[in-house]
């Protein structure tokens, strides 16, 4: 890595609230507040992602805070014969929650 590249990625970390001491230098504890920073940035991209895909197929979009401590985009299907449409729909790998008749789809956790 780069020092350019190792300062840029610092500085995202720090602005995340996760601090880097020897970036790059195999430190287990920036090598694990860097993993983290990284999932975060993934979730946010795949739930990202997930809205885009869905709006553009013509599902409704809301946020969800539900089950497996999931926070973010997800769309309702009354129908469970509908799931294999909303996969279809998205490039990203998801989960759902049953509720009642109808189903909760949202991105999968990395």
């Amino acid at each position: 890595m780069t020092d350019k590249k190792a300062r840029q990625l610092a500085e995202a970390l720090e602005a995340e609230g996760l601090k880097v001491s020897m970036l790059g230098h195999g430190n287990a504890e920036d090598d694990a507040n860097i993993a983290k920073w990284e999932s975060k940035r993934e979730e946010s991209t795949s739930q990202k992602k997930f809205k885009e895909d869905m709006e553009e197929a013509g599902y409704t979009v809301r946020f969800y805070s539900g089950r497996s401590r999931y926070e973010g985009w997800a769309t309702a299907v009354d129908d469970r014969s509908e799931l294999q449409d909303v996969i279809r729909a998205t490039g990203v790998k998801v989960q759902w929650d049953e509720l009642g008749l109808g189903l909760i789809i949202y991105p999968m956790r990395a």
